[in-house]
């Protein structure tokens, strides 16, 4: 057994030491969810079709017995990343009843993330995840080109259903977080606050199953109607905790999702170039890879590998910048990346141009017509670049150039 030795007037700073250390640590972990399900694990299938998905956290899975209603597991589904297709005719998964999902409230916090991307169809009404029933419960849905989030508990304290929606586009990505803390429900779509309902008490237990795709059972939709239908897309990821996310946590949480299925997703820029190069500008140019993309970043450093920033934000579908107020003789690095609301691409590999060590001064060269025929005037960039000439010759002699510096060059 080994010894310890205590020294006056250090025992209680190391211990104070390590104390700190221990809460330092602590501060920095992440919540753990109750149940995450994700597509690149805990799938077991019947060909591509899926029977079950299992959480990484928590002794739970998602389920579906009838093979003519499980949905297909794609490899490639989401930016490279497995996701689940659902048909939107009867494919769903089941959640099953358990403590921690639903019948072991009153929860006074929840929070349910997920991945999705939708199908081609964002009109029709379509249940993308739900638990509960017609008297307390949450859930996801797509409606009239809307994506609603939603919560309910009419019996207790009589509160919802809520209606916070925002638009959403047909075969487009997005990451859903919907909180709820007893006094008020909040939505968040790909980081952004979408809305928020006041609540007046916690979420009840509440069974009748739950569901990933589709509905089982009774459920209320936002505007208080009751009817079982099925998600058109893919479901890539979704997180159930029985607290309510901090922003910092949340934030967290979102960043990583994007950066696996949203921001990867956007082509990269391709074939930036600088031409037209004079000692204090540049015009720049790209070709654009992406058909989804709201915008482009170009950015500019004397750099390489650091120290960017923007100078210019271009619009979807443009190509080009001219980059002005450049010193000479300077090396330049440039990178652009694709923007799709609020997310990016990866950066282009960084391009270097150098500017002209002086600007073309002008001067203007007097011809030797010393052969007959020679008339004309010239400007040659001083002191070595290439210039314009303009004179005629009507068939006799060499012309030569008379420089003070080196007179009598042939031309």
């Amino acid at each position: 057994m080994a010894a310890f030795k205590f020294y006056p007037g250090i025992t209680r700073p190391l211990i104070l030491l390590i104390t700190l250390l221990c809460y330092s640590m602590d501060s920095f972990a992440q919540p753990t969810p109750n149940y995450h399900l994700s597509a690149s694990t805990g799938l077991s299938t019947s060909g591509s079709s899926v029977t079950t998905w299992d959480s990484q956290q928590g002794s739970y899975s998602a389920t579906q017995s009838n093979n003519s209603r499980r949905p297909v597991l794609e490899a490639d589904g989401i930016n490279g990343q497995p996701a689940l297709a659902f048909d939107g005719s009867n494919d769903y998964l089941l959640l099953p009843d358990q403590n921690g999902f639903n019948t072991g409230g009153p929860f006074a916090a929840k929070t349910i993330a997920m991945v999705f991307e939708t199908g081609s169809d964002i009109t029709s009404r379509q249940m993308i995840y739900e638990q509960g029933g017609s008297t307390r419960g949450l859930n996801m849905s797509i409606h009239n080109g809307n994506l609603y989030l939603n919560g309910w508990n009419v019996n207790e304290d009589n509160w919802g259903p809520v209606d916070i929606h925002t638009p959403v586009a047909t075969n487009t990505t997005y990451v859903a977080v919907l909180v709820f803390d007893a006094s008020t429900i909040f939505g968040y779509v790909n980081g952004n606050l979408i809305g928020s309902a006041a609540v007046t008490g916690p979420l009840y237990n509440h069974g009748d199953d739950g569901a990933l795709g589709g509905t089982v059972g009774s459920t209320k939709y936002y505007d208080n109607t009751n009817s079982r239908t099925y998600f058109q897309g893919k479901i890539a990821e979704w997180y159930s905790y029985n607290i309510a996310l901090g922003d910092s946590d949340r934030s967290a949480l979102e960043q990583t999702l994007s950066s696996r299925y949203q921001s990867l997703r956007l082509s990269i820029p391709m074939d930036l170039e600088g031409v037209n190069i004079t000692s204090s500008q540049v015009d720049l140019s790209w070709t654009d890879t992406s058909d989804n993309e709201t915008g482009f970043i170009l950015e500019r450093s004397t750099t390489s590998g650091s120290g960017f920033v923007v100078i210019d934000t271009a619009n979807a579908d443009e190509n080009s910048y001219t980059d002005t107020g450049l010193a000479s003789g300077t090396n330049y690095y440039y990178r652009a990346k694709t923007l799709y609301d609020g997310y990016n691409s990866d950066y282009t590999s960084e391009l270097m141009i150098t500017t002209h060590s002086r600007g073309p001064i002008a001067k203007s060269w007097d011809f030797d017509v010393s052969s007959e025929g020679w008339v004309g005037t010239g400007v040659l960039l001083n002191p070595t670049g290439t210039g314009v000439l303009n004179f005629s010759y009507n068939g006799y002699g060499s012309p030569r150039i008379q420089s003070p510096s080196n007179p009598g060059v042939n031309l």
